[in-house]
């Protein structure tokens, strides 16, 4: 990996151009629908002459090629800003390290242009997952283009998968009920097709970011999450000891 690169260059910029190549190979079996491979090759020069650094820091924004502004630090009214400019087809954010709706129509959105989904808990997903059907049905919803961050190769059970990076809104729900006090901005990874026939969506590690999220042995699968761990601690269910053994095996 490092004998193929420009000597200088730090570990952290050679695994990243490492990862580019193979996006780029992924973009152009692909047919690049999102035109982002000139990005890529963009970034990938701009590492190369040392002109770019990895640092995890600061981002770089592109279009077509052409780098937009940076490096800077990460706002998101920025980069709502920027996407909704150049964006979504060939826009690119470059070093962004950020861990449902669509935030681009922020000011406007109400519960009729909100969706609730259905998420497995789990906390093995370094990022939440949905797929293009969702992302499809929300952009439909709010009459909008979800930002979008880029492209990203993204390690699975089933090896490395290349998917399309958005921003999102999230917010947990009950009865209509918001039970956060604003909307979460959370980075999520669309995966090709829909749940069901491609798996479920993921939540991700941003609830347990936020909130206290407790489990009970009564083999129910269900998550008690909240604010106040004492106030939880009083209103637990009882355990269920008897119930509480773990899958067997098919």
């Amino acid at each position: 990996m490092i004998k193929s690169e420009p000597r200088g260059l730090s570990w952290a910029v050679v695994q990243r151009l490492d990862c580019l190549k193979k996006l780029g190979s992924g973009l152009e079996a692909d047919q690049d629908e999102d035109e982002n491979l000139p990005n890529v090759k963009a970034i990938m020069a701009a590492y190369r002459s040392g002109k770019l650094n990895w640092d995890g820091t600061s981002v770089t924004y592109w279009s077509n090629g052409e780098l937009i502004t940076g490096p800077q630090k990460l706002e998101m009214k920025d980069l709502y800003a920027l996407s909704a400019k150049h964006g979504p087809k060939g826009f690119w954010v470059e070093g962004i390290m950020i861990a449902i709706r669509n935030p681009t129509t922020q000011a406007t959105n109400t519960m009729a242009t909100s969706i609730t989904f259905d998420f497995l808990e789990d906390t093995g997903s370094s990022s939440m997952r949905i797929f293009s059907e969702d992302k499809e049905n929300i952009e439909r919803l709010s009459g909008a283009s979800l930002p979008v961050i880029g492209h990203a190769l993204k390690q699975t059970a089933a090896g490395q998968v290349h998917v399309q990076n958005v921003v999102l809104q999230a917010m947990i729900m009950n009865n209509q009920e918001n039970l956060l006090p604003y909307w979460v901005d959370i980075k999520a990874a669309v995966t090709p097709g829909a749940k069901g026939l491609s798996g479920d969506r993921l939540t991700g590690v941003w609830i347990h970011h936020l909130l206290f999220v407790l489990s009970m042995p009564d083999n129910t699968q269900r998550k008690h999450i909240g604010t106040d761990i004492n106030e939880m601690m009083l209103n637990l269910p009882l355990p269920d000891h008897r119930n509480a053994v773990p899958p067997t095996f098919d």
